[in-house]
């Protein structure tokens, strides 16, 4: 029978009796092995609509509820070192979804499976998706210098357009 994520949690002042870590645990022992997300539905820290990862207060410090699932059901994680996710979903916290990482192979993991922001995603774009298609295709009848001038950008920032080194999703 899975968990009831739905009801109350017990970890706020209506219900001292039991910690949001302690719901936490129970959860994820009353999921059993299923290879389903387990999210976490309360205290959720990031924007609206943008990612959101659940915390909790353990030893006086606000943790990620992964990192808590991940040390107690897994193993210790050492400062330096995160709870990545396999599901990519914030605010599961199923320990079969979690492996350990550097911040280096989140964003490696990140950029692998294209959930970066990248092209015109990007705040700082200042091409369009339809402009480096045209400024590649131009490419072999204008000079890199004409490119950097016509579309507003730099030379390097040409030459690695054409490289693929951005923009390579295009």
């Amino acid at each position: 029978m899975p968990y009831n994520l739905t009801k109350e949690p017990v970890g706020n002042r209506k219900f001292p009796s039991k910690s949001l870590r302690q719901w936490l645990i129970e959860a994820v022992i009353a999921h059993g092995d299923s290879d389903e997300c387990l999210p976490w539905p309360w205290n959720l820290n990031g924007k609206e609509g943008g990612l959101r990862y659940g915390m909790v207060r353990e030893h006086g410090r606000m943790q990620t509820v992964t990192r808590v699932a991940y040390k107690h059901f897994v193993g210790p994680l050492p400062d330096g070192v995160l709870a990545c996710h396999t599901c990519d979903n914030p605010p599961c916290f199923n320990p079969k979804h979690l492996f350990p990482g550097s911040y280096k192979d989140n964003e490696q993991d990140k950029k692998a499976k294209m959930r970066h922001v990248y092209g015109m995603k990007h705040s700082l774009a200042k091409l369009t998706d339809a402009q480096v298609i045209e400024m590649r295709r131009l490419a072999h009848i204008m000079t890199r210098q004409a490119l950097a001038d016509r579309y507003g950008v730099g030379l390097r920032h040409v030459f690695k357009i054409l490289r693929k080194e951005l923009w390579p999703h295009i």
